[in-house]
């Protein structure tokens, strides 16, 4: 199944939970900041590996014979939209000249959590959002972690590890661990900011039908439905496959490119689609559009046709074969 941040396509909310908000004001341009607090957080030691550190007033991370990991966990609302800049803040106790690196976990562990009640494939469930870098004692360490992002979202639930780069490891206040999340609001011209950037991206090109188009949307990214207990691929992990042209490189879709599926990349524009009515546009050159007269979507000139018809549904589906798409 594939997933977008396009209002119009219902996204579940798996399990109900809510970010618990402790700050919410207005910011530049309209956007807003909200002020997160982990549900937990805790380390993990390789010299204690049955001990759960939930309790302790800090955090560790440790490069030497004691080796330490610091995992943190958030649960939240995914229907937060628009997300701009998602920084971590925490103060430091005790000072290291490398602090470590910050992944996020596709595993959710509990607060519960001991270095032997890990996943047993640990290393391979992380993927990097952010690296810390030093940090002095009695100071506030900011660390931008806006990787979490995921097409303008924020993931229904969050569990990061930091994992050490020294041997001089760092101590973290607990209480003051926290995520700073910016969102929403307007550009300069007075319009809604869609994350993107305005370069490279030729508007020339017409679409031959515009009279009959619903209008457009703001470019969004398909990436294929993942829920927990999804099993692909051999594994149960999360997969972050988005919809491309060709390769999956350039700067540009071509006309009969193929659509295929690729690790995601918000900075790449030939994963970003626009919506015009019910077409998928390519963002590159919005006269390209999906076309599924073959096995396999082609992008072709963008005209009135059955086979450029989708139906916006928490899938998308062929209109004639009724086809649900799977992997394209």
């Amino acid at each position: 199944f594939l997933r977008h941040q396009d209002g119009d396509v219902p996204v579940p909310d798996v399990d109900g939970s809510q970010w618990r908000r402790l700050d919410h004001r207005p910011s530049s341009f309209g956007t807003q900041e909200l002020v997160l607090r982990p549900d937990y957080a805790t380390y993990v030691s390789k010299a204690e590996p049955d001990t759960n550190f939930r309790r302790d007033p800090f955090v560790e991370v440790d490069d030497d014979l004691d080796r330490k990991d610091i995992i943190i966990g958030f649960s939240g609302n995914s229907f937060l939209s628009q997300v701009k800049t998602v920084v971590l803040k925490m103060d430091c106790i005790d000072e290291s000249d490398d602090a470590g690196t910050v992944y996020e976990s596709d595993e959710h562990m509990s607060k519960y959590v001991t270095w032997d009640s890990r996943p047993s494939d640990y290393k391979s469930h992380l993927t990097k959002v952010g690296s810390i870098g030093p940090v002095s004692t009695d100071k506030t360490t900011k660390v931008d972690v806006s990787d979490l992002i995921s097409f303008g979202r924020l993931h229904s639930e969050i569990t990061l590890v930091i994992r050490p780069e020294s041997a001089n490891g760092a101590k973290l206040d607990s209480d003051s661990i926290k995520l700073v999340v910016r969102y929403g609001g307007k550009n300069e011209d007075g319009e809604e900011d869609d994350g993107e950037d305005d370069e490279a991206v030729d508007d020339d090109k017409t679409n031959d039908d515009d009279d009959e188009s619903i209008g457009r949307s703001s470019p969004f990214q398909l990436m294929m439905w993942w829920e927990r207990n999804f099993f692909w691929q051999e594994t149960f992990s999360r997969r972050r496959w988005c919809a491309t042209c060709g390769k999956g490189k350039g700067n540009r879709c071509k006309e009969c490119e193929h659509v295929r599926i690729v690790q995601c990349n918000s900075k790449d524009k030939v994963q970003h689609w626009v919506r015009d009515g019910s077409r998928i546009c390519a963002y590159t050159d919005k006269s390209l559009c999906w076309d599924y007269r073959t096995r396999d979507y082609t992008l072709r000139r963008c005209k009135t046709l059955a086979t450029q018809d989708f139906l916006a549904r928490p899938f998308f589906q062929h209109p004639e074969e009724r086809q649900q798409v799977v992997s394209v």
